[in-house]
């Protein structure tokens, strides 16, 4: 399987090896195994009867290519593709629903439902009340990343007395949409590449990455004794998870305070602890030349628009990075690509010149623009 060394450039090139086979060239075969001596012109009696069959012929072979094609993985259509994945026990991931956080000035019946948009929520499970104020956990009625909100107004679907502060204030376990066939097909490689066994690297992060949620992980086995492991989780998002989730995870993996008693999926004798990647601020000096007519007031939400671009690439590949480095080589030349900056120069990172390399469990957010 070349493609699995040469990463995924070899996905869905596979050729049509009956493109020949049309009702012309059908036709033009079949007639050539007729004596010459007979009339084989268009419309004769030869020419008529043999161009149904061959019109059949085409149908056939074009039936046939579709079925070859979708025999193998590297080229299957979605419907194939998870056939032959689910030989192997790996399915696509469903779309899910998001949870947040919501507070009120009251108590709400558990089931109430709430209005943002156009998405609906339920009040799923009360947290606390604190301060007069009132928080719940609220499940998104509609799957997928739409329900990923982090604030806003909610408004009640059926009336609730005395009741004039609703609130969402945290976007707890993000949704997720359908897997994406190219990134299953992707995952469906990789995962039968893998060596999935017993508490291995390999096999936390199958385990782990099937929880709702986690968009990906790094596992430090034995960072603190031996039977340690240690799991650092990015949410869907690619961005810090919120605690609530964090908690959930652990308690899926191994349960406190029972750790290492095998209660979770992780194995016997493991004591598995669950972390949050952090989230580290990064400040940008820039010194930037514009076209006339444009300023930074002008263009600033471009420009952060464009750094932040940047960052939510440099966090979906955390996991596979020993360590993030913001490059200023990058920030430049993205920032160039804004029409209407005509230079750069000298720009610093955290009032460095140089690149900025993060902790090996951070991710970079975008801190102040000057």
């Amino acid at each position: 399987m070349e493609y699995l060394d040469k990463g995924y450039d070899y996905l869905n090139k596979y050729e049509d090896i009956y493109d020949n086979f049309t009702f012309e060239n059908l036709m033009e075969r079949m007639l050539e195994r007729i004596d010459d001596k007979l009339d084989k012109r268009e419309g004769s009696i030869i020419w008529d009867a043999l161009a149904p069959a061959a019109l059949e012929l085409e149908a056939l072979y074009i039936e046939l290519d579709y079925v070859l094609r979708n025999s193998f993985a590297t080229a299957a259509d979605r419907e194939w593709l998870v056939e032959r994945a689910r030989e192997r026990d790996i399915h696509p991931k469903e779309a899910s629903s998001s949870l947040i956080k919501a507070k009120f000035n009251r108590e709400i019946p558990l089931g109430h439902r709430f209005n943002y948009e156009k998405i609906n929520f339920f009040v799923s499970q009360f947290l606390e009340d604190k301060d007069g104020e009132y928080f719940y956990k609220l499940t998104c009625e509609q799957v997928g990343k739409m329900g990923n909100v982090y604030s806003g107004k909610l408004t009640p679907i059926d009336f609730i007395s005395n009741l004039n502060k609703a609130e969402i204030v945290e976007l707890l376990i993000p949704g997720e949409d359908e897997e994406d066939i190219e990134d299953f097909r992707k995952r469906y490689f990789e995962e039968i590449k893998r060596n999935d066994y017993g508490g291995n690297i390999s096999d936390y992060k199958k385990k782990v990455k099937s929880i709702k949620g986690i968009g990906g992980l790094k596992v430090y086995p034995v960072w603190n004794g031996g039977g340690t492991v240690k799991l650092v989780i990015i949410n869907s998002e690619f961005k810090s998870p919120t605690k609530e989730m964090v908690e959930e995870v652990q308690e899926i993996m191994d349960p406190i305070p029972k750790h290492q008693l095998g209660l979770g999926v992780a194995p016997i004798g493991h004591y598995v602890t669950v972390e949050a990647v952090k989230e580290e601020k990064i400040n940008i000096k820039l010194n930037l030349t514009f076209s006339q007519g444009k300023s930074y007031s002008v263009l600033e939400e471009k420009i952060k628009g464009e750094i932040n671009t940047y960052f939510l690439e440099l966090a979906k590949n955390w996991e596979n990075k020993e360590a993030l480095i913001v490059r200023v080589s990058q920030l430049e030349s993205r920032l160039l690509g804004i029409e209407g900056i005509e230079d750069i120069e000298k720009t610093l990172i955290n009032n460095s010149l140089e690149n900025y390399k993060l902790d090996k469990d951070s991710i970079p957010i975008l801190g102040d623009v000057t």
